[in-house]
């Protein structure tokens, strides 16, 4: 099962661009969306050719210093085997992996 999770995002945020954030300030939810509710400005082609028919999303939220971070994570909804990660910054993409499991 793919789960990201407060604690991954408390450490993605410190590995990628060292801000702590504690877990208590993060909000989380999980949202079911077919391919072609994809929002299209978020996620690049590259993303798209990994997407399953109906992905399930972790989005996780967090404000420091008054800058909104989000992470989103996805991954098939019927397998759970994870898809891709992005990462916005007040709204604005900064980060798109491809995720393998290994």
């Amino acid at each position: 099962m793919c789960y990201f999770g407060k604690e991954n995002f408390s450490l993605f945020l410190f590995t990628k661009y060292n801000i702590n954030v504690c877990e208590n300030q993060i909000k989380e939810e999980s949202q079911l969306l077919y391919k072609d509710e994809l929002n299209k400005e978020k996620i690049s082609d590259n993303l798209i050719e990994v997407v399953t028919e109906v992905v399930l999303f972790e989005t996780y939220t967090c404000l420091i210093n008054e800058i909104e971070w989000v992470v989103c994570v996805a991954s098939d909804a019927d397998t759970s085997y994870p898809l891709f990660l992005y990462c916005l910054k007040d709204g604005i993409k900064i980060y798109e992996e491809v995720l393998t499991v290994s």
